[in-house]
This record gives C-alpha cells, structure tokens and sequence, in this order.
C-alpha cells in the first residue's frame, strides 16, 4: 500500500488506473503485488515509463508515503473500517457513516440520498 501512497504523492491522477492494475495482476493472473518487483513492473505499465515508475518507487521508502500510509490507515481505524472495501460517506446533512462490503452499496446509496431508481444498475443493489 506504500507504493499507492507514494504514487498519490507523485502523480494522483494515476492512482485509480494503478490499483485497477494491481487488482487485475492479483487476482486475474495471481501474481504476488506486494513484492517490489511486481508492483515496480505494474507501475512502470501504468505510467508508461520505467523512470517514472523509479521516481515512485524512490518515494516509497520515504518517510512521506510511510506517514501518508499510517496517517490513511489511523483514520480508518478511528472510522470504524475492519476491513476492505471500507466507504466512508458524507450525506448532504453532514453526517458520516461508514459502509463495509460491496453488498453494502445499495445501503450507502440510500445514505446519500441517491436516486436508484434512474439507473438499471443501480436496482440491483442491495
């Protein structure tokens, strides 16, 4: 997750193309993503380039994307989350809530005051 960190620190605008990545190289072809070299070839791939992903993977071992991770993770503990997928939503009131599973989105949507109902995907949460 340090890696995630780090690249949100350098480029943030390829972090969703990067953890799309990462999950697919896990669970598509079952490679190891947290060792450095796996995730090192990912970044490269994302960012389509090996010096960029060097730049990423010099900041990793820094004390930055260290602090940026337990900083991330502290305020999950202090949200509740216990595991992943965590959500935690902000509804229009200004209350906070935190929803835990993808099975759960149907409920954050309510939270949100989300309209369901325009939208055929949207049905079919829970």
């Amino acid at each position: 997750m340090r890696s995630v960190c780090a690249l949100s620190l350098v480029k943030p605008r390829r972090v969703d193309d990067y953890m799309t990545a990462l999950f697919e190289r896990f669970w598509i072809h079952l490679e190891p993503v947290s060792q450095p070299e796996i995730f090192g070839k990912v970044l490269a791939e994302v960012l389509g380039s090996v010096d960029e992903a060097k730049q990423v993977l010099r900041k990793v071992g820094e004390a930055e994307a260290k602090d940026l991770l337990k900083t991330n993770t502290d305020e999950a503990f202090k949200s509740g989350s216990f595991g992943a997928p965590w959500f935690e939503a902000v509804n229009d009131k200004g209350e906070r809530h935190g929803f835990w599973g993808i099975s759960h989105l149907g409920l954050m949507c309510e939270f949100l005051g989300l309209d369901r109902g325009s939208d055929r995907a949207f049905r079919s949460l829970l």
